[in-house]
This record gives structure tokens, sequence and C-alpha cells, in this order.
């Protein structure tokens, strides 16, 4: 999940990852990023991100409709290997829909099927790449690892 702030208020972002951080902190299955202050990657505005997993989606999904602040936009979208898809047609908005820049995403996506294609296990060369990003999304590395061995039994 992104929480945007078009805007580009610190207070108002610092506020609400207070807020989010504040409900969900005894939650092992979230974990918080840090405040992004300039557009970056695919994001056009300040922004932070919270990961969580799919057995936290529907608590945070519904507390943020109802406690997202009018001025901010939040993206929920899935880490898989098609980041374009995943940001736009399968993307789930709160708010007003941004234009995302999805030439970085393109990217991504490229050198994720690179590597599938060269024989990677695709959640492996998934994880590899989040975990290089450096982004909250390490702490799936679990899940994706427990998701493909289920898929594969």
């Amino acid at each position: 999940m992104h929480v945007y702030s078009p805007t580009d208020d610190e207070a108002a972002l610092k506020q609400f990852q207070g807020d989010v951080s504040s409900r969900f902190s005894n939650d092992a299955n979230v974990v918080m990023g840090r405040i992004m202050m300039k557009a970056g990657g695919p994001h056009p505005c300040s922004q932070f991100e919270v990961d969580f997993t799919r057995t936290a989606f529907a608590d945070i999904a519904s507390w943020a409709m109802f406690n997202r602040p009018e001025e901010m936009s939040i993206l929920f979208h899935a880490l898989d290997e098609n980041q374009v898809e995943a940001h736009s047609s399968r993307a789930m908005w709160l708010g007003k829909a941004l234009d995302l820049k999805l030439e970085p995403l393109k990217k991504f996506d490229s050198l994720v099927a690179a590597k599938i294609s060269e024989g990677a296990s695709r959640n492996e060369v998934l994880c590899k790449m989040l975990k290089a990003g450096g982004g909250p999304s390490r702490h799936l590395l679990a899940e994706m690892r427990a998701q493909e061995a289920q898929s594969n039994a």
C-alpha cells in the first residue's frame, strides 16, 4: 500500500503514518516504510509505503477506507512479476487515482522475466529484487516462499 500526498504535505503524511503505525503496531504482518518527500520511481509525489501479508489485507484496507485523510490517495497493489499490471489494471485506489510513472516498473518486470526464463524460481527472483530494493517488502520473503512450496506440493 502506498499513501500519497499530492500536495507534498509532510506533516499530514507523518500524522497519517503515525495513525497507521499506532493501529497496526502489534501486527507482525504489517511493516511501515519511511516517508519519501519527493517523486521517485513510479511515484509521482510524496508518499510512504506500508507492506503487509494477505492475512492483514482485509483489516488494513477496511481501516484505511474509514480513516484516510480526504486529501490523500492510497494505492493497493500486489507484489508479483508483473508490476505494470499490479500498479495499473489490477490496482485498487482509495481517493483519487494518480498517474503513476510505469517506465521504471517495465524495467523491473523485464528483469524478473529474464531471471525466470533462465530457470530461476518466480518467488525467489521477486524476493531477491524486493530485498535489493531495501523497502519494507523484505518481511514478505517467508510468505512468498511458503506460497511457492504450497504450489509445488
